[in-house]
């Protein structure tokens, strides 16, 4: 499970205290207003700081960046230390958001890890290096992501700051998760997880227990069914259905995973029961959707296309593309496998060529598609060749 940041809009808000949303723009232009007095202080920075967070709010990031590097002109000509690691670490956040530019985000968020260590403030240096860390995470510089969970847990010790340990830790199991060593994975996400229980935080036990699943499901079956399994009680016992319909959901994974496909059935009909009572349709409909996967790897095909279909009517929008090539899959396999009549077949030709011509129909549907992406496109394509031999 990967790990999750605090949304970039809260970490400002926490830190200059934003507006209501519906006041925003009337709020920039009153800020601007501010802005035309001659000084240059510490209160000129505070108010750029303001005008940035309102054009990100309104997901306006582009304008956001003039702000930023005005307040952090100005921090740096009045040495106004922890303002310039404000700025570099918000800068670090709208370029790796907007551009996804690694480079340039490492840059900033190394700047300001180095000046809110200069200017003291230990605690928010070490949110600045689990933003960091989600930036070599994303692009697998596992070295770089286990220096930073080093460096994070090592000062947060120094501080006393269990938070911090926790971020680090999680970054340790995410390293090893990720060099393939799960059991030095749950050796961190298990530390966490006591201190989680010392200190009675429910809500991050069960997000805990559910991340252990996922990890023993990788050498361990029984206790990545335990620990989901807690997971999935925990959440029942905080009416958490959302959170409760992704651990039957991450169960079913489990269960895949391991070839015990009629149990992964039936933990994925549990997520969509749960997922469909909140209306969450698009979580329904991937439940479904793997129903229909198992039912198909066990070559029952009318229920594979039941739940196809039904996983189709509750969501076609997120998945168009790959709903045509899973259904031209279902029909091709059914073609090859068995005499079924499928829904939609032509009765008065052969079981065979009258599922043929379905796989067919949908391949084609889905090459005509303009939206496709090329690795769909090229499988697509590969599947239309073979079903024109058969056809």
């Amino acid at each position: 499970m990967k790990l999750l940041l605090v949304p970039l809009f809260i970490l400002i808000y926490s830190t200059v205290n934003g507006f209501e949303s519906k006041e925003e723009q009337r709020q920039i232009d009153s800020l601007k207003i501010e802005l035309l007095k001659p000084n240059k202080d510490s209160n000129s920075v505070k108010i750029l700081l303001l005008i940035a967070f309102q054009y990100i709010s309104l997901n306006k990031i582009d304008s956001a960046l003039d702000p930023l590097n005005k307040a952090l002109a100005i921090a740096e000509e009045t040495n106004y230390t922890y303002a310039i690691a404000k700025c570099n670490e918000m800068l670090g956040q709208c370029y790796y958001a907007k551009t996804k530019s690694v480079v340039t985000a490492i840059k900033y968020f190394d700047k300001a890890i180095e000046y809110y260590l200069l200017a003291k403030h230990r605690q928010e240096a070490i949110m600045a290096m689990v933003y960091l860390s989600y930036v070599y995470e994303k692009y697998e510089d596992y070295t770089k992501l286990y220096e930073i969970a080093e460096r994070i847990i090592t000062i947060s010790k120094e501080i006393n700051w269990n938070g911090g340990i926790f971020y680090g830790r999680q970054n340790m199991a995410q390293y090893y998760n990720e060099i393939g060593d799960y059991k030095k994975a749950a050796e961190y996400q298990l530390l966490s997880l006591n201190d989680c229980l010392s200190r009675m935080e429910i809500s991050s036990v069960a997000s805990l227990c559910n991340q252990l699943g996922i990890t023993y499901s990788k050498h361990d079956l029984q206790k990545a069914i335990f620990y989901q399994n807690k997971a999935i009680a925990i959440n029942k016992l905080l009416k958490d259905e959302s959170q409760t319909g992704w651990n039957y959901l991450e169960l079913g994974n489990i269960y895949n995973e391991n070839g015990r496909f009629d149990h992964a059935i039936q933990a994925y009909l549990k997520a969509y029961e749960m997922l469909l009572t909140i209306k969450d349709t698009f979580s329904a409909s991937m439940a479904l959707g793997q129903v229909s996967s198992n039912y198909l790897k066990n070559k029952k095909y009318p229920e594979a296309l039941k739940y196809k279909f039904e996983s189709i009517f509750l969501d076609d929008q997120s998945n168009k593309q790959k709903n045509k090539l899973q259904l031209a899959e279902i029909y091709l396999n059914a073609a090859k496998n068995s005499t079924i009549y499928l829904k939609g077949t032509k009765k008065d030709i052969p079981s065979k060529k009258a599922n043929l011509l379905l796989a067919y129909d949908y391949t084609k549907e889905f090459l005509n598609d303009k939206d496709n992406n090329e690795s769909l496109e090229e499988w697509g394509a590969q599947s239309l060749e073979i079903l024109y031999t058969r056809c």
